[in-house]
């Protein structure tokens, strides 16, 4: 007689039973419908994966940081985190979303340009700081000590001494804090006279300086026209007016070196110094071992303005006998003093000669230029330096 499993119970046969088809098959289909019940029952494999990964993996599956895409993040928390970073080139702000590296390059550029006060917060680690001035000090001429911040003044505090108890009457103080009187030391502000030496004290490239105030007219006079003198070992008068300033005396121009001698003025003397030291301007010698002639425009030798010409030795030229009809040569022949005539023939024009006549005499004497003897050809004279002003 058939058994049954011992866990699911399925028909199974005896050793001395004979094989039945149908309960194989009934065993068969218990079997597989559990088999089915099991299958329903257990849920589907898992597959997992990194996001780095390309293959999902089942079973024991280990994930790390590489699989996930984090491979270059340190293992410590975000406090330990140690980011590397290079200083950024331009000072710029930080922009939200940006990477650390670049953040941290930002900062550590600001740090760098801010140099040691960055860290010390000192105004003297400061470069290029500006000058701050000394603090004002004040002090009234009766007091002793300056004192700096709001600072009253009174009138016991500058020595005015109250009439009454009243300060608006104070009396005037008649001495400055050296103890001179201001009346007799001090210029008035507007109006007075002055007494005795005016003495200016300053110091400066050109010594020191009286400044008359932007007026139209300033004017500087004797009340009892004696004199006025103006003393010094080099006195400049100068005018800011370009190309128009005038000096002058009693309404009428005074002369300048530039009004007497303009460029292009000729200076004559017999001292040899340079003019430009005497008169400044500059000079250049002139003429030298000429004589000057005026310009005349119809002649040509003098047309133009410091044209040459002429020399100083007699030129050669010819000496014709007077149209006359005949006159008498006398002249040297060897060693015999010779006496002839000469005389215009009427028809041919030529001048002839008569008795006494020794050789040929033609009509005419020329004379050869000589440098020497009296063939010199100067005028009388007399030396002198000539210079011309050039600028």
């Amino acid at each position: 007689m058939a058994s049954q499993t011992q866990n699911y119970h399925y028909p199974k046969p005896e050793e001395e039973d004979f094989y039945d088809v149908g309960e194989f098959n009934r065993a068969m289909d218990m079997i597989d419908e559990d088999i089915k019940q099991v299958e329903e029952a257990i849920p589907a494999a898992v597959r997992v994966k990194g996001a780095a990964e390309s293959s999902y993996r089942t079973g024991d599956v280990n994930i790390t940081p590489e699989n996930i895409g984090l491979g270059n993040v340190p293992n410590v928390s975000t406090n330990n985190q140690t980011p590397t970073f290079t200083q950024a080139s331009t000072r710029v702000n930080i922009i939200n979303g940006e990477r650390l590296s670049v953040i941290f390059g930002k900062i550590m550029k600001w740090f760098a340009d801010l140099k040691t006060v960055a860290f010390s917060g000192k105004y003297t680690d400061l470069t290029d700081k500006p000058t701050i001035p000394a603090a004002v000090r004040v002090k009234g001429n009766a007091e002793s000590a300056y004192r700096t911040g709001d600072v009253n003044l009174t009138a016991a505090n500058i020595g005015a001494l109250a009439v009454n108890g009243n300060a608006v009457s104070a009396t005037k103080a008649t001495q400055d804090s050296d103890g001179k009187v201001i009346k007799d030391t001090y210029l008035p502000l507007s109006g007075g006279n002055i007494t005795g030496n005016l003495r200016l004290k300053g110091s400066g490239n050109y010594g020191n300086t009286l400044n008359f105030g932007d007026g139209d007219y300033v004017h500087i006079s004797e009340p009892t026209e004696d004199h006025l003198e103006i003393k010094g070992s080099y006195i400049n008068f100068v005018t800011s007016a370009t190309g128009t300033g005038r000096f002058t005396l009693n309404g009428k121009d005074i002369l300048t070196i530039d009004k007497i001698y303009p460029v292009g003025s000729i200076y004559m003397s017999v001292s040899a110094t340079n003019p430009g030291t005497l008169f400044g301007g500059t000079w250049v010698r002139w003429g030298s071992g000429r004589v000057p002639i005026g310009v005349n425009e119809s002649e040509t030798e003098f047309s133009l303005v410091e044209k040459v010409g002429g020399s100083k030795y007699m030129q050669q030229h010819d000496h014709t006998p007077d149209t006359s009809s005949m006159g008498f040569l006398t002249y040297k022949y060897g060693s015999t003093i010779q006496r002839a005539q000469i005389q215009k023939n009427a028809s041919s024009g030529f001048y002839t000669h008569g008795a006494n006549a020794v050789g040929d005499l033609g009509y005419s004497l020329k004379t050869s230029e000589s440098g020497t003897g009296a063939s010199g050809n100067l005028q009388p004279y007399i030396t002198c330096y000539m210079w011309k002003r050039t600028a």
